[in-house]
């Protein structure tokens, strides 16, 4: 099962004003929530502070490993966020946490991987997602840019990847142990020695059959 979780609840409506169309945003309040790896084995709280838009970067987040109803705390630290992430995943191996977005302005922070100790891993832009030339996909709003709208986003098999296929078809995958983005440009570089073929189509395998399409054929 595919998780795409979202930390707050956001409506988006049209306004016509002189013949041209001007998209804005309604955003509801940032609250405590907490995020659960697929698995059910960890789960990571965000904690935004109570005064947050005169305490930017004092959203906390906690990781805790479950065992029925107690909790064992894993990490805790301040996230890179001003005030939230609007999307959390919790590998299911608990190494990795993912998040998306800034609050009130998806497209800032599109991206940021924390490792196993909550240590920062990657902060993407979407520019360093590969997105600079697919702006005629992406949405924009008053505070946003919708570049993940309609998306679907998984890890890859042990959580050592992390995919998030665009609603215009694009796949992107990363590598979670240093964040990089696994583009053909990065398997040129890696293929033989960090990435070896069978591995990377054996990825793209996966990728497909998680969004239910036909794995390629092996030889």
């Amino acid at each position: 099962m595919m998780k795409y979780i979202a930390l707050l609840t956001i409506s988006v409506f049209s306004l016509l004003s002189h013949g041209s169309t001007c998209r804005a945003d309604s955003w509801g309040p940032i609250t405590k929530f907490e995020f659960r790896s697929e698995n059910d084995r960890y789960l990571l709280r965000i904690e935004p502070h109570n005064n947050w838009p005169d305490k930017p970067g004092h959203c906390r987040g906690i990781l805790y490993r479950l065992n029925g109803e107690k909790r064992n705390e894993i990490w805790s630290r301040f996230l890179v966020n001003n005030h939230a992430p609007v999307s959390v995943f919790v590998a299911n191996t608990g190494n990795y946490v993912v998040t998306m977005d800034e609050w009130h302005s998806v497209g800032e922070l599109p991206v940021v991987v924390y490792g196993k100790r909550g240590e920062l891993v990657r902060v993407h832009s979407t520019d360093s997602l590969g997105l600079k030339d697919d702006i005629e996909h992406i949405k924009q709003t008053v505070s946003s840019y919708w570049w993940n709208e309609d998306s679907t986003s998984f890890f890859g098999p042990e959580g050592e990847t992390f995919f998030i296929r665009l609603h215009w078809g694009k796949l992107l995958m990363l590598e979670l142990r240093d964040g990089d983005l696994m583009d053909d440009e990065w398997y040129e570089i890696a293929k033989g020695w960090a990435m070896p073929e069978k591995k990377w189509k054996a990825l793209h395998d996966y990728a497909k059959q998680k969004l239910g399409a036909k794995p390629t054929a092996q030889p």
